[in-house]
């Protein structure tokens, strides 16, 4: 975490992450992660391997600015259903059951296809997004994870 205060259920517990702490999630382990807050929260994610996830991220970035989500910001259903069998071996939501999450998604993602919805919008793939320094780590957070980078490197 480098600002705000973020919650986080993890494997069944309900914590609060503030600026320094670090949370560490094992695959296949159920997590959700949200701003609990009225204040901005900005942190560092790091995913290994990440390519597929950073596709989702991205898919999703994208389509709700384009205004393509609901007032959660969460994806209309058709392309939740196609985003959910496209990056199937990536995340799966923790929320509604999985049976009822496969069940929707064989009904709609044929609904999708046909109304020419895609997991991966071709407009998405290649847009380049602006990389923007919002402001620099504190100088603790950087030297920590600086310091991990270089021991996780040997």
């Amino acid at each position: 975490m480098v600002r705000g205060r973020l919650a986080v259920r993890h494997d069944g517990r309900e914590l609060q992450a503030d600026p320094g702490t670090r949370v560490e999630v094992r695959p296949g382990v159920a997590h959700d992660v949200w701003n609990a807050s009225a204040q901005e929260v900005r942190l560092l994610v790091e995913v290994r391997p990440g390519e597929r996830l950073e596709q989702l991220i991205r898919q999703l970035f994208l389509t709700a600015q384009n205004g393509r989500t609901d007032a959660r910001g969460r994806p209309r259903p058709l392309h939740a259903a196609m985003l959910a069998r496209e990056f199937g071996d990536t995340i799966r939501f923790t929320s509604p059951p999985r049976l009822v999450q496969r069940a929707l998604s064989g009904l709609l993602a044929p609904v999708a296809r046909v109304a020419g919805r895609r997991a991966l919008d071709p407009d998405h793939v290649h847009r380049e997004l602006p990389i923007v320094d919002l402001e620099p780590l504190p100088d603790e957070l950087a030297q920590r994870i600086h310091g991990q980078h270089t021991r996780s490197a040997r």
